[in-house]
């Protein structure tokens, strides 16, 4: 036996709690960008074909390159979860490489790396 219900017995549903339902499936799978810069001895032991190749299995895009001054620079777009094990992969790093700090920024999104993730060269 399938019930039914009469029109009067079916719960109202405002507009302001369908969006935020929405918005909330939205936001929790939004796309984020970060910059991270690596500090330690960092540059000469692969750690940018590290960063990729760790990125790319996180389906991250973005890039990575090395600094002037002895830092490797990421920037990176993706879901929190994986920007997180980006940033503990990058706080492990290499075999070879010696991080001693990670810092971490916001960023704006970058159109340019929104597929993929390259080596960059300055």
């Amino acid at each position: 036996m399938q019930a039914t219900l009469s029109k009067s017995e079916i719960p109202a549903i405002s507009e302001n709690t369908l969006s935020a339902t929405i918005s909330k499936f939205v936001s929790d799978d939004a796309k984020q960008a970060k910059r991270y810069f690596v500090s330690g001895t960092v540059q000469g032991v692969g750690f940018r074909y590290f960063t990729q190749g760790i990125a790319e299995r996180l389906h991250l895009s973005g890039y990575t390159r090395n600094l002037r001054d002895g830092r490797v620079e990421v920037y990176a777009v993706g879901a929190a979860a994986e920007l997180d094990k980006l940033r503990s992969a990058l706080e492990r790093g290499p075999w070879g490489a010696s991080v001693t700090d990670v810092t971490e920024e916001t960023a704006a999104f970058d159109p340019q790396y929104a597929r993929g993730f390259v080596i960059t060269y300055d």
